[in-house]
C-alpha cells in the first residue's frame, strides 16, 4: 500500500508564501466561524477553534475576514481589525496557534456595499444605487473615502505584523 505522503507528495511538499515557508500545502483557510466577539477582540472560542486544527496538523490557518474599518462593521462577531484595542488578543491567538505548530492568515476585508449596517449608516458603494435585494441605501464613496480606506487596510496589516 501507498502511503498517503508518497502518493500525495504534492500536497506534503513545502511551499514559499512570499518570506514564510511552509513544511506542506494542507491550510484551512479563512471562514466565517461566527465566534468572534468584537468587544473583547479574539474570543477564547476562537483562538480554541485555530489552535485545535493547526495541532491537527494543518500549516496554516485562517482567521475569517477581518474588518479593516468601522463602516464595514457588520455583526458583534466582526474581527475589528480597525482598533489597536484587537493587538493583545491576537498576538496572544498568533502565539498560541504558532506553539501548536502553524502559521496564521488573516483575510484584510471591507465589505462595501454587501454587508449590512447594524449601525444604520449606508454601506459605501461606487454608486448610490439602493441594494437590489434590500432596497437599502448606499452611498457613492468619494475620493478622499477611498484613500482613508487604502490607509485603513495599511493600517490593519501593520496590526497583523505586530501581532505576529
Amino acid at each position: 500500500m501507498t502511503s498517503a505522503k508518497v502518493r500525495y507528495s504534492g500536497l506534503f511538499s513545502p511551499i514559499s508564501l512570499g518570506p514564510v515557508t511552509l513544511p506542506h500545502r494542507v491550510i484551512m483557510t479563512g471562514h466565517n466561524m461566527l465566534l468572534g466577539n468584537s468587544l473583547e477582540g479574539i474570543s477564547s472560542r476562537q483562538q480554541q477553534y485555530l489552535i485545535s486544527r493547526a495541532r491537527g496538523g494543518a500549516a496554516m490557518v485562517g482567521f475569517e475576514s477581518a474588518a479593516v474599518h468601522e463602516s464595514t462593521h457588520a455583526s458583534p462577531a466582526t474581527i475589528p481589525l480597525y482598533s489597536d484595542h484587537i493587538i493583545s488578543s491576537l498576538t496572544e491567538t498568533a502565539e498560541k496557534v504558532h506553539d501548536a505548530g502553524a502559521r496564521l492568515s488573516m483575510i484584510l476585508w471591507h465589505g462595501g456595499r454587501n454587508i449590512s449596517h447594524l449601525n444604520g449608516a449606508p454601506a459605501f458603494s461606487p454608486t448610490s444605487i439602493p441594494d437590489i435585494h434590500t432596497g437599502a441605501a448606499t452611498k457613492a464613496i468619494t475620493q478622499s473615502e477611498i484613500r482613508e480606506l487604502v490607509k485603513a487596510f495599511g493600517s490593519a496589516a501593520k496590526r497583523c505584523a505586530r501581532a505576529g
